[in-house]
């Protein structure tokens, strides 16, 4: 795992295997899985019509992705630092099924994650409010 991107626009990604799980945690703006906003926290900056910012300027793809987090501690403390991304952390379990494709890199276990928002959003199987999260 690089903890920076490579330079240009190409960037190699990974598929899960049969048998295969990725085990992440996702950043999310409620807790109802049946709200809206649920599955809007799994669409892209560019699905959501949102200019791209930072990495995402150099990285068309990253852009296209949304991040999620190795552990659930990492997750938490980015939600703390930018409340506005949203209140909540989904712990995700995606296997082949999902259609995601995933890269690692960055700091503090971050990755990108790319697939169906709804697909995605139907692999979390349990969401905690940040606040009073350890």
């Amino acid at each position: 795992m690089s903890p920076h991107l490579p330079p240009g626009p190409e960037l190699e990604t990974s598929e899960l295997s049969e048998g295969e799980e990725l085990h992440v945690f996702r950043i999310v703006r409620t807790d109802d899985v049946d709200a809206p906003e649920f599955a809007d926290s799994f669409r892209s900056h560019a699905e959501l019509g949102l200019p791209p910012r930072g990495v995402e300027e150099t990285h068309p793809l990253i852009y296209e992705g949304i991040s999620a987090f190795e552990s659930r501690k990492a997750a938490v403390a980015t939600a703390r630092r930018y409340p506005r991304i949203g209140s909540y952390v989904a712990e995700l379990r995606i296997t082949p099924d999902a259609g995601a494709r995933y890269l690692r890199w960055g700091a503090r276990g971050h990755l990108t994650l790319w697939g169906d928002a709804i697909k995605l959003s139907e692999t979390a199987v349990d969401t905690i409010p940040v606040e009073g999260a350890p």
